[in-house]
């Protein structure tokens, strides 16, 4: 036996074979898809925690919650679940919260103005026709929603208290979506 200063093929091709063994291994244990759906769940709870307390505030100030009525929703420039807009706006002035955003000031029975509460509405981080906000003030009461992504969260649209299994309800009337 004489000296050895390299590696041979063969220990060149099983050491690549068990480097992809083992990054095979990795995905199916890190399955991206998920990872990234559990991280815009978890985006979609803070930004829903941030504006049940800002409705909160300006009920306290104003003894009710703003923008009575309607039903409103992050997908459209004007808000309305109902009734679609048929004009296109930007990400910046959906966030708006001086009563312009997706939760407007369309309504001749109250105030939509929470620029004192927020600093800007928040958006579904995909924001289409399956995940969005949803919101609606009626008799002094509200409700807010967001739809899960991820299956771990699923169950909790179900054990949330509302009236409907398919969205995570919060807010002092679940039954107003």
């Amino acid at each position: 036996m004489g000296n050895r200063k390299g590696v041979t093929l063969i220990e060149l091709l099983i050491a690549i074979a068990l480097l992809a063994v083992i990054s095979a291994i990795g995905l199916l244990i890190l399955n991206p898809a998920t990872f990234m759906a559990k991280r815009r769940d978890a985006v979609r709870i803070s930004d829903i925690n941030v504006m049940q307390a800002a409705i909160n505030a300006y009920i306290i100030e104003e003894n009710h919650p703003p923008c009575p009525e309607q039903v409103y929703s992050s997908i459209y420039c004007d808000g309305y679940y109902e009734s679609p807009g048929s004009y296109t706006c930007t990400t910046q002035e959906m966030k708006n919260p001086d009563g312009v955003g997706w939760i407007e000031n369309g309504t001749s029975e109250g105030s939509c103005l929470m620029s004192r509460y927020i600093s800007e509405l928040r958006i579904d981080p995909v924001n289409n026709d399956t995940y969005m906000y949803r919101y609606k003030a009626n008799a002094g009461k509200f409700e807010l929603d967001i739809k899960f992504e991820a299956d771990s969260n699923k169950g909790k649209m179900k054990t949330d208290g509302g009236n409907d299994d398919n969205w995570y309800e919060v807010g002092t009337d679940k039954s107003l979506i």
